[in-house]
């Protein structure tokens, strides 16, 4: 949804915490899944310059976060369409609030799930919170996202899973993980949700993934 450049700064916290970026995917910190060999020490060290550094981002810049081009009015659509929409994301409750205000769309979404709620993606905790929220089954719910830890939380949590291509993790690497399909724009991501979860009247019809 938004372009938050968490590989940026990760990459710079990890060169000055004295680990080499190689360019690796690295999940957002509330996953508690980092892979690689990091050790503890390094590991403390990327973190806590990430936070600086995200610290120094937020005081420096006027806005929060932007959001991709077209996304605000593709969570309209799909809100105005009848659509339940959720949040289960890596970034704190604090700054998921400031960017849904700052956007004016925090109206648009029936439950959030953050990093301050419990495990963090991989796992299916924040999917399913959403979920029981929003008061949805599995079968009705489509996960979206840009990283491949997207994609397997919404494969633990037993939803289909749709990439985007403009996002962290390229194409190959969210097909990989096991996306039902992924998509190269914001319209092409609202047809594939109408088509496969049409509305009629007040009721979603599942279709197949």
């Amino acid at each position: 949804m938004y372009d938050k450049g968490i590989f940026v700064r990760w990459a710079r916290a990890s060169v000055a915490g004295g680990y080499p970026w190689d360019h690796r995917p690295i999940p957002a910190r509330s996953s508690g899944h980092i892979s690689g060999g990091i050790s503890p020490q390094h590991l403390g060290n990327i973190a806590a310059e990430y936070k600086r550094l995200y610290m120094e981002r937020r005081t420096t810049q006027a806005s929060p976060d932007a959001l991709f081009e077209g996304g605000r009015e593709c969570l309209i659509e799909l809100a105005d369409a009848g659509y339940l929409l959720g949040v289960a994301t890596g970034k704190s409750r604090r700054g998921l609030d400031a960017l849904l205000a700052h956007h004016g769309i925090g109206d648009r979404f029936v439950a959030v799930g953050c990093a301050d709620d419990g495990p963090g993606k991989p796992h299916p905790f924040m999917l399913q919170k959403v979920m029981a929220e929003a008061g949805v089954l599995p079968v009705e719910t489509v996960m979206i996202g840009d990283t491949v830890y997207d994609i397997a939380m919404g494969r633990a949590a037993g939803v289909r899973s749709v990439g985007v291509a403009w996002g962290n993790h390229d194409v190959a690497a969210l097909t990989g993980a096991g996306a039902n399909a992924v998509v190269a724009s914001f319209a092409d991501l609202e047809s594939w949700v109408r088509s496969r979860l049409p509305i009629v009247g007040d009721v979603a019809i599942i279709q197949a993934p």
